[in-house]
């Protein structure tokens, strides 16, 4: 499902991935770990499209991430340590517009929004606004964020 070969990452004055190589199959668990700097999150914005390596091949889901980054993030549910709440928008419409931002049809995006919401327990904060929640209620709206699309990954 997703397949990295050799990839090659580099801030300026600074290599944070030389040569990695991962294939992760579909159905499986996969944590990302090691110290501060060794470049996880690196590894995870170049799978998302969110970085550029200098070479290597990334793909999800057979679909090469340099090359069509917009349509590896209709398969992808990626969230980053920042959340993207909007503050003015309630719970449901930030819910919503992630879903119609990720290709959802109108019609179906209410639907999707409910299912999210209830398999987060955010049925009952869908009119608050992310300002008005705790940490980990806006935790769950971002995560919401991710998978309200059903990506695939």
């Amino acid at each position: 499902m997703i397949k990295v070969s050799q990839l090659v990452f580099e801030y300026p004055g600074h290599r944070a991935l030389d040569g990695v190589s991962v294939h992760i199959a579909a159905g499986t668990v996969t944590a990302l770990v090691g110290p501060n700097g060794a470049g996880k999150s690196t590894l995870m914005r170049c799978i998302a499209g969110l970085d550029q390596p200098l070479s290597g091949q990334v793909e999800v889901h057979g679909i090469a991430v340099q090359e069509q980054p917009r349509e590896v993030h209709r398969h992808l549910g990626y969230l980053s340590d920042f959340f993207g709440l909007y503050d003015r928008l309630s719970v449901r419409r930030c819910l919503q517009y992630a879903a119609l931002s990720m290709g959802v049809p109108p019609s179906q995006a209410p639907q999707r929004v409910a299912h999210v919401a209830g398999q987060l327990g955010l049925a009952d904060l869908l009119e608050r606004l992310p300002t008005e929640l705790s940490r980990g209620q806006r935790q769950r709206v971002a995560i919401g964020q991710a998978i309200v699309h059903q990506p695939r990954v």
